[in-house]
């Protein structure tokens, strides 16, 4: 890797991590805030859902879901077209801590972009947009090897935040 290359993927880990430090005033694990936030998009998921979206572990949803419920943040109800399956709602407080957290989130982008001129913002857009297009094209190519160390990077990542 380049010099400038490391210090695009040390700045853009370092910027994504900031949003994470702002909202832990809110008293809610990094995983409950992502379920927050997933279920004031999309209300009514299924566990099986959850995980997909989140791309984590069944075990991790629905500890996520008992420490949001037992803060009444989240309530669970049959499903109507699958009485078997339970849904997970936002109850009136859960939407109320996602309201705060997306007026966090907006306060941020506007005081993180501020300095930047109209011009440079639209900059910045273009530029973006051209690395996530690459990314994406990157993850649906990958090979087998990279799948692999892919799953190996994630199974270390895992053991470090039990």
């Amino acid at each position: 890797m380049s010099k400038e290359t490391t210090q695009l993927i040390r700045l853009f880990k370092e910027i994504n991590h900031q949003p994470v430090m702002a909202t832990r005033t809110h008293h809610h694990g990094r995983g409950a805030q992502r379920l927050l936030q997933l279920l004031s998009r999309h209300d009514g998921l299924s566990n099986a859902e959850i995980s997909e979206m989140l791309d984590i572990r069944p075990s991790s949803v629905s500890a996520s879901i008992k420490q949001l419920e037992a803060q009444e943040l989240i309530v669970r109800q049959p499903s109507l077209s699958d009485k078997r399956v339970l849904t997970v709602h936002l109850t009136t407080k859960g939407r109320q801590i996602t309201d705060r957290l997306n007026q966090v989130y907006d306060q941020m982008s506007e005081r993180l972009f501020a300095n930047l001129s109209k011009e440079e913002r639209c900059q910045l857009v273009e530029l973006l947009t051209k690395v996530n297009q690459e990314a994406q094209s990157l993850s649906t190519n990958l090979d087998s090897e990279m799948t692999e160390l892919t799953r190996q990077a994630r199974m270390i990542k895992e053991q470090f935040h039990r």
